[in-house]
């Protein structure tokens, strides 16, 4: 397997890690059967780092994990990595094998498959038989797959076209930032599209109080 740098890696302090632990903690107990996640933001919030450093906390438990990038065709929130040669666009248009978007990376047990390169209408290639081959070879060597998705809303539900590939999905918002009736509009069209949601994890909480 080829090997690509995650590139800007920032330390996880440890308030962040507790965090991240509590949401690895309720993964755990949603059952042994949910191992591949999709993490995706309401309305413009971006899941990128949530999911990243997810993924980091648990190769450190001894888990191979790998992530996977379906944020396609957003150069600007894409994760941070060296050239590749071939990522999810290449092999959903045919242009190569699934062998060949497999990449280990530079954090120990954390493999990576890149979104590849970047597409107008990225739903043009989203093929329902190449994403169900794509994720059953996800699933085959790793303990966790962790899915980046695309922030989902009324004008952007690409994520709900390979959402039901996941065993669950977790929604990310931004406190003060989010609104209640997108948060509800995207858990509602997860449901829809046969995905459930195992929670939701707010960002930028200063005081727990705000959680009320």
């Amino acid at each position: 397997m080829k090997k690509i740098n995650i590139r800007n890696l920032k330390e996880i302090k440890s308030a962040e890690a507790d965090s991240l632990q509590k949401i690895l903690d309720r993964l755990f107990f949603a059952g042994t059967d949910v191992k591949t996640v999709l993490f995706a933001g309401v309305d413009e919030t971006d899941a990128r780092d949530t999911t990243l450093n997810l993924a980091r906390i648990l190769t450190k438990g001894g888990k191979r994990v790998l992530l996977l990038d379906m944020n396609i065709g957003r150069d600007d929130v894409s994760l941070a990595l060296d050239d590749q040669d071939a990522g999810v666009t290449h092999y959903l248009a045919g242009r190569c094998e699934l062998k060949d978007i497999f990449y280990e990376t530079n954090v120990p047990s954390l493999s990576v498959v890149p979104a590849g390169a970047g597409t107008i209408n990225p739903e043009l290639v989203l093929i329902p038989d190449r994403l169900k081959a794509l994720a059953d070879a996800c699933k085959q060597d790793y303990d966790w797959v962790l899915i980046y998705g695309t922030a989902i809303n009324r004008q952007n539900t690409q994520a709900l076209s390979y959402a039901p590939l996941s065993d669950g999905a977790v929604l990310i918002a931004k406190h003060k930032i989010t609104h209640k009736a997108d948060l509800t509009w995207a858990k509602n069209a997860l449901n829809k599209a046969d995905c459930s949601v195992l929670g939701c994890v707010v960002l930028d909480v200063k005081n727990p109080a705000d959680y009320n």
